[in-house]
């Protein structure tokens, strides 16, 4: 049994036992594809801000297959690496990557509504973690979620973001555990993308399947355990 379907069918389980079965889910690169934020932000940029025409034809050949972590890497891989440009695109993006109004160009990770849905379906709560911060995109992400089609007005889920920009992102995600905890289920699961956040879960979940999504991390992330699974779509068999 695929590792998608073991975690559905103990969810099924563990609610028919009384308890509450809890499903742990980051938001981007992991339920939510983020390249089409990326590129968006890059036309802007080559339209607004750096009128250069080679520039703007390579951007115009972009897909959103050609992103992963970093903004600039399509650019990179095809011979433009102007570090003033780098530079100012880097400064272009982050001030537009956090923001509400871009997450409308967010997508979801192939079969990730289905999975999700079906996960609440079972009598388990959906719980989004996510990196996001709450003054800058609480509003984008709750009006994202919905019309992507993710559980979310039920009852059966809950969302919980940074409090600010300037909170790590691991110091908050390991402190989210108590919460996490306090709901007073069982964790079934966990997905996400980082490495590092996958390694935190395992410590404090052991009982849990923890899953890594895709292959779009941080540069620096640490090795998964062995204990992590991988897959690279939500969609079941």
């Amino acid at each position: 049994m695929a590792i998608l379907d073991e975690i559905l069918d103990r969810v099924s389980r563990t609610r028919a036992s009384g308890r509450l079965p809890v499903v742990v889910f980051d938001l981007d690169s992991t339920l939510i594809e983020t390249a089409p934020r990326h590129l968006a932000i890059l036309r802007e940029f080559v339209a607004e801000a750096w009128p250069d025409p080679s520039v703007a034809e390579v951007v115009a050949g972009l897909t959103t297959a050609d992103f992963g972590w970093a903004v600039g890497a399509p650019l990179r891989r095809r011979g433009v690496d102007s570090p003033e440009l780098h530079e100012a695109l880097i400064r272009f993006w982050f001030e537009r990557f956090f923001d509400s109004d871009y997450l409308r160009h967010d997508t979801a990770a192939p079969g990730a509504v289905e999975f999700v849905r079906a996960v609440v379906e079972r009598g388990g709560f959906a719980y989004y973690l996510t990196a996001r911060h709450l003054p800058e995109m609480g509003l984008g992400t709750v009006q994202s979620l919905i019309k992507l089609g993710f559980p979310y007005l039920d009852g059966c889920s809950t969302l919980q973001l940074k409090p600010s920009k300037s909170d790590g992102d691991a110091p908050f995600k390991r402190a989210a555990h108590a919460a996490i905890a306090a709901l007073g289920g069982e964790v079934i699961a966990t997905f996400e993308n980082e490495p590092g956040h996958l390694n935190a879960l395992l410590d404090d979940f052991p009982a849990a399947a923890h899953v890594r999504y895709g292959h779009v991390h941080s540069p620096d992330a640490p090795a998964p355990r062995p204990e992590i699974h991988h897959i690279e779509s939500f969609r079941l068999a």
